[in-house]
């Protein structure tokens, strides 16, 4: 049976994801066994995460602190929302998308996956 537990994010590792973002996996299915992964991401000015997609994984992103550009692709054209603190997106499984910290302060992330990431 999962058991539910408090994990300060704080207290996880800090990894270097493509395109300068900093990573703290915080909740993940092989430590929790959650059906989610939730990671805290942090970007400095012109800093974020590569183009990329989550063949199977849907994600959700909200913004905490600053802001940044959010690109997606849908039937080959790409977009562009500008995302304040409080904004949130999603990117359905098999999406092409970036997020990209366009202002002169951090900017944190809260980022949600399903199904999870290991």
């Amino acid at each position: 049976m999962r058991k539910p537990c408090v994990v300060n994010a704080l207290e996880r590792d800090q990894v270097t994801i493509e395109g300068g973002a900093q990573s703290r996996r915080v909740i993940t299915k092989k430590e929790h066994g959650s059906k989610i992964s939730l990671s805290i991401v942090y970007m400095e000015p012109g800093k974020g995460h590569k183009w990329h997609n989550h063949p199977d994984k849907d994600e959700v992103a909200i913004v905490i602190k600053g802001g940044g550009t959010f690109t997606y692709e849908i039937d080959n054209k790409r977009h562009e929302v500008q995302m304040k603190e409080m904004d949130a997106f999603f990117a359905p499984a098999g999406c092409y998308h970036q997020f990209i910290n366009t202002t002169n302060e951090m900017t944190v992330v809260i980022a949600v996956l399903h199904p999870p990431l290991v």
